[in-house]
């Protein structure tokens, strides 16, 4: 362990925040197809994928997980091949856990730009504030309710109800 305050230098000498890392792998026998939803136990290959995390003592945490990709059953699937996801964990083509991602979505919509930069440094999940405003452009609409009137109402000074001729 290096102690803090001192660089780790890898072999290339270039200096690299100390970064905490877990290896973990995917223990699913069967995944569902995203496209069609078929169940397949046919794995194609699998790969390491990386993930950003959590910090844990002001160190960033680096997931090293290995996926398993599947072949789907279906002959006329349009997806051949896809990758087993980990609920609470990973998404589609994400880099980071799906917590931290929750996190980095408030920090933007509610800071945004260089000030949710800032706080992101903080937090020890450094980005962009580019990449905060790319995450408010991903979030969904929020709902909107058209609002009712009543016929049976009036704005005025002294509002009446017409319905039941009352003030």
């Amino acid at each position: 362990m290096v102690p803090p305050g001192r660089e780790c230098r890898d072999r290339k000498r270039r200096v690299r925040r100390r970064v905490g890392a877990v290896r973990a792998r995917t223990a699913v026998e069967r995944a569902a197809c995203p496209a069609c939803g078929t169940l397949s136990a046919r794995v194609h290959s699998r790969y390491v994928r990386r993930l950003a995390d959590w910090a844990v003592g002001g160190r960033p945490v680096l997931i090293e997980l290995q996926v398993r990709r599947f072949r789907c059953g279906e002959r006329t699937c349009e997806q051949a091949t896809f990758a087993a996801q980990v609920d609470g964990l990973t998404f589609r083509h994400g880099r980071r856990s799906t917590g931290l991602q929750a996190v980095l979505e408030r920090v933007a919509v509610m800071l945004a730009g260089r000030a949710g930069a800032r706080l992101s440094q903080t937090l020890t999940a450094a980005v962009s504030r580019s990449t905060l405003l790319r995450l408010i452009r991903r979030l969904p609409e929020p709902e909107t309710t058209t609002p009712r009137v009543s016929s049976g109402w009036t704005i005025s000074p002294c509002a009446r109800d017409t319905t039941t001729a009352r003030s």
